[in-house]
């Protein structure tokens, strides 16, 4: 064996590192050393330093998938090479500990380090991503404009996202939630207790464009891609919605405001031309009148509200689907309204929760639902909820940008999703009858037995099991696949003599299907 050793040039051990630990291989072959303070590269015929800041001792070497090289250390967290870019993560960014003995990537992409002493860890590079976490941004809207930048309308100022980093400006005095809006052009406009305001870009600053129209509430553009915007009047007791083509302002409703508590909180021009306004209030409160309205060529409004059908009047916000249809969020439910009448649901036909702030309409026709401390997603058949410990606080609005990523603007920042594509996983655990039966792909069960129970269970490193859904079918029985459940066992009584199949499939917060698990059930 100790033939089989061929010496380094002279020196050359000494020039790796003082003190080296670990060893590790790139995708081109290339061999990596990590010790004290310092990492290297052979490349086969020299050793070559990584000019980098990387403080610690090292203890294993990992690569990704996308060929990304984790160096995990002793006292100093974890560092990460991909291409050019080289950062840290640490206790800072969520690591239990900061002494971090191994690292390791699984199916979903997701990684996993094991800190000494602390326990573990788990981190969603690729599926979640926070920002103004830190700066403890409370985010109530947020938009995209042309060049790819990621604005967050905040109560007292706005901020922004780019590939320089996180901007934030504050402004005194203010309180009321900034919505914000992109028109035609490209000018970024939002509107709030100073009223409404475009932003000046070359001297990166807001400007005041009427102080006729005090504590702007809501914004949006109509279907021309013109300004339109509601406000409370100077002296408090009217609500108005202004139309702004860029040169004169254009009242479209003025009315009295019935409550302290009435505010115009949403505005939706659809593709024919409605204008739909909402009548709401902020912080839970909410007046006798609040509703939902169609804004009339004359003036008049249409209101809509729990006697007309809607699930709930106290409405959050509404946009328009692919159909025509307007998609309405409440403390108590979901309406959509197709122009006749209201089709709502509560928990009661599948909704995971009641109470929802915001919707969102991506690209693909799917729907998104903002809610505390989590997201519901739609794809026109069934609800699912994402939840994440990064997903902190009232998700008030949900963007898709140009990527396809999705954008939650939380109390703790704002949150940047990328849903996943890897399918979880399913196993049938047991059929109990007249006794249990395990790791069977037939089985055969008396007619006696009185009834038939499948246990099955779900697998997904990115989707809680509690959150897991469930679809099934007895094939020679059940005609179709049964509605969606959360439930992982399913009891058929009374079943007929004659040959069964059961079938069962699991999906995942992204809506993945897994490939579905059978069994053969006899019952002569």
């Amino acid at each position: 064996m100790a033939k089989s050793f061929a010496p380094l040039p002279t020196g050359m051990a000494c020039r790796v590192t003082r003190r080296p630990y670990v060893v590790g291989q790139d995708a081109d072959d290339g061999l990596w050393f990590a010790g004290q303070d310092r990492i290297m590269r052979y490349d086969g015929e020299c050793f070559q330093p990584l000019a980098v800041d990387y403080k610690g001792e090292g203890r294993r070497i990992r690569r990704d998938r996308e060929g990304g090289l984790w160096f995990s250390t002793i006292r100093n967290g974890a560092y990460c090479l991909k291409g050019d870019h080289f950062f840290h993560v640490g206790v800072e960014d969520g690591l239990e500990g900061a002494s971090v003995s191994d690292i390791f990537q699984d199916r979903e992409g997701l990684f996993w380090f094991i800190v000494s002493g602390a326990g573990i860890s788990r981190c969603d590079p690729h599926g979640i991503r926070c920002f103004g976490a830190a700066e403890r941004l409370q985010i109530d809207d947020l938009l995209q404009d042309e060049r790819g930048r990621i604005w967050m309308g905040l109560a007292d100022g706005c901020a922004r996202l780019d590939r320089e980093g996180l901007a934030v400006w504050r402004e005194e005095g203010e309180e009321l939630s900034k919505r914000l809006c992109r028109d035609g052009e490209g000018n970024l406009w939002w509107g709030g207790d100073s009223g409404l305001m475009r932003w000046d870009e070359a001297r990166e600053k807001s400007v005041g464009l009427s102080s006729d129209h005090p504590k702007v509430t809501a914004i949006a553009l109509d279907r021309e891609g013109q300004l339109l915007f509601a406000h409370d009047s100077a002296t408090g007791d009217e609500l108005c919605v202004i139309r702004y083509d860029g040169r004169e302002f254009q009242t479209l409703l003025q009315q009295s405001r019935g409550s302290s508590f009435n505010h115009i909180t949403r505005i939706l021009s659809t593709e024919k031309g409605q204008l739909w306004i909402v009548l709401g209030g902020y912080d839970g409160m909410f007046g006798a009148l609040a509703g939902l309205g169609r804004l009339e060529e004359d003036g008049e409004v249409i209101w809509y509200r729990c006697a007309e059908g809607l699930v709930d009047a106290r409405i959050t916000d509404l946009c328009e689907d692919g159909e025509g249809r307007l998609w309405i969020t409440t403390y108590g439910g979901i309406s959509c309204f197709d122009g006749e009448r209201f089709a709502n649901w509560t928990r009661d036909q599948g909704l995971p929760i009641d109470s929802l702030l915001c919707v969102c309409r991506d690209r693909r026709g799917g729907l998104w639902f903002g809610a505390q401390s989590s997201v519901v997603r739609y794809d026109g058949q069934r609800f699912q909820i994402i939840r994440s410990p990064q997903i902190n606080g009232m998700v008030r609005r949900i963007i898709e940008d140009r990527e396809g990523h999705l954008w939650f603007a939380t109390g703790r920042g704002a949150v940047c999703y990328n849903p996943a594509l890897v399918p979880p996983k399913v196993r049938l655990l047991c059929v109990i009858a007249d006794r249990i039966y395990e790791g069977m792909d037939i089985v055969e069960v008396p007619v006696s037995s009185g009834q038939v129970i499948f246990e099955f269970k779900g697998m997904s490193f990115r989707t809680a099991t509690g959150d897991l859904l469930y679809v099934y079918r007895l094939a020679g029985f059940d005609a179709d696949w049964q509605a969606p459940t959360r439930e992982r066992r399913v009891a058929y009584p009374e079943l007929p003599p004659g040959d069964y199949r059961f079938e069962v499939k699991s999906i995942d917060r992204d809506l993945n299907e897994s490939e579905p698990v059978t069994i053969q059930v006899s019952i002569p």
